[in-house]
């Protein structure tokens, strides 16, 4: 187990530290600060490397699957940390390509402000895609949230982090991790490890996506839920934010959205309806 602070303190200087990488340089803001972010299981930092801009990242804890997750992006034993001012070990890293943008969270949250449907309704259609291909597969993200979801200055959407992925080879095991609390279904344990992981977020993201579209004050209004409808309030039908969202589809007459937002009341993670409706959606 390692600490945020170890890797501050170890890449503050990175010569030296690496075993086939070279000279590493990690990017810093107008302040000097280094640039990172930080979940809970690794921290990301930017670097240039190469002379390309990448993504470096760190693990805190060491999850499971890693090798098979990301292949080639994984390199064992490349960065060494220090855990002592005398000494340290060497530690796995995944280095991949840095995606310029920023989260989704933050941007339908700038749309919703400003009142840009036009925008919100881009963010939407561009989630069904992902959600259509993510649905319809024989593997998962396995934490699917707007936060690990970042738009470029294009309007596309990637996945980030893929450290609790489901993938056919991992058929019988129980999942790593659970995914973010607030995105999943309260019923799912570590039993639910399958390609039906993603089917509850993103019926929970699309119904919020779509619902802004149509009325993006639902997402300023209800500031403590933000992107987020809480899934525990919804199934026992205590949420305002999601009756509202149910009443802005019935009055645009958008049966998709509707269906996909009744979705989010099953008593059950695993949602087989979910993919022909976002295949629907594509339609």
């Amino acid at each position: 187990m390692f600490t945020l602070r170890q890797y501050l303190t170890t890449l503050a200087d990175t010569h030296g530290l690496t075993r086939t990488l070279g000279e590493i340089e990690v990017c810093r803001d107008g302040k000097g600060r280094i640039c990172y972010s930080a979940g809970n299981s690794a921290v990301v930092f930017r670097i240039r490397c190469e002379g390309r801009v990448r993504s470096l990242r760190c693990y805190m804890h060491h999850p499971r699957h890693l090798a098979e997750i990301y292949g080639e992006k994984l390199l064992p034993q490349e960065l060494f940390i220090y855990t002592s001012p005398a000494g340290g070990v060497w530690v796995d890293v995944v280095l991949s390509d840095w995606i310029e943008g920023v989260t989704l969270h933050e941007a339908v949250a700038a749309a919703a402000e400003a009142g840009d449907t036009a925008r919100l309704r881009r963010f939407a259609a561009a989630f069904d895609r992902m959600a259509a291909a993510l649905t319809a597969d024989d593997w998962a993200h396995g934490d699917l949230k707007p936060e690990n979801i970042v738009a470029d200055n294009r309007g596309r959407l990637h996945l980030i982090d893929f450290d609790a992925m489901f993938l056919p080879a991992f058929a019988g095991r129980h999942s790593p991790e659970l995914g973010t609390a607030a995105f999943q279904h309260p019923a799912r344990t570590v039993r639910d490890f399958d390609a039906s992981l993603d089917d509850y977020p993103a019926a929970l993201i699309a119904t919020v996506l779509h619902a802004a579209a149509h009325d993006p004050s639902l997402l300023v209004r209800y500031p403590a839920e933000g992107l987020v409808l809480d899934p525990s309030a919804v199934i026992e039908g205590r949420s305002e934010a999601y009756r509202e969202m149910l009443d802005a589809f019935a009055r645009r007459g958008d049966a998709m959205g509707y269906r996909t937002a009744q979705l989010l009341r099953s008593p059950v993670a695993k949602l087989p309806q979910a993919a022909s409706l976002f295949a629907w959606r594509l339609r």
